[in-house]
């Protein structure tokens, strides 16, 4: 048999409790510490979401207007080509006389609004397309068969087509690409 003395077993309440050795909590100069680390990390992890983000609309940008572009030219060089008479123009719009067949013929033309930066192909004053928007500067030239410029309607053989594009990324403008060509217009009859 065992006997339990008073001094063999301390009273449960009578144990003095020590501070164990591992942390229990963080100073206030820890925490600062701590937070100031984290918003510089997290700075820069916003920085470069940011810089990622302003980059991938760019190309999305480029993309966009490069193939607006390309189909524009396409367009407006099959027009050209197969144009019989200019009616009018000036530097900024052009209308043309286009044979797509014997039977086939239209009027087509193409301006430019300065103040809204888009430029349209209209056929037949009916039929009204939007081929390039975000312009910031369009021109077109007239040449005669000598290949010197020419404000004489009768004389027109070559046009050319030049124009600035401009987007905004994030509301910086950023992103502008410029497209030039020149269509001769093999259908029509000139004196010179």
């Amino acid at each position: 048999m065992t006997i339990i003395t008073a001094q063999s077993s301390p009273h449960p309440l009578k144990r003095v409790r020590r501070r164990s050795t591992s942390v229990l909590g963080m100073t206030l100069v820890e925490l600062l510490i701590t937070m100031s680390l984290m918003g510089v990390i997290m700075a820069g992890i916003m920085s470069a979401y940011f810089f990622i983000t302003k980059s991938s609309m760019s190309v999305g940008n480029y993309a966009e207007m490069s193939g607006d572009s390309r189909l524009t030219l396409q367009i407006f060089a099959r027009d050209v080509r197969m144009a019989t008479d200019v009616k009018a123009f000036t530097s900024k719009s052009v209308d043309l006389e286009v044979s797509y067949s014997d039977t086939d013929i239209r009027d087509v033309d193409y301006a430019y609004d300065v103040d809204t930066g888009i430029l349209t192909r209209t056929v037949d004053s009916t039929d009204v397309f939007t081929l390039l928007t975000d312009v910031s500067e369009l021109e077109f030239e007239f040449y005669n068969l000598l290949g010197n410029e020419t404000t004489n309607v009768l004389e027109i053989k070559r046009i050319h087509f030049s124009a600035k594009l401009l987007k905004k990324v994030m509301h910086i403008s950023n992103t502008n690409q410029v497209i030039s060509a020149g269509y001769m217009m093999r259908n029509r009859k000139v004196s010179n």
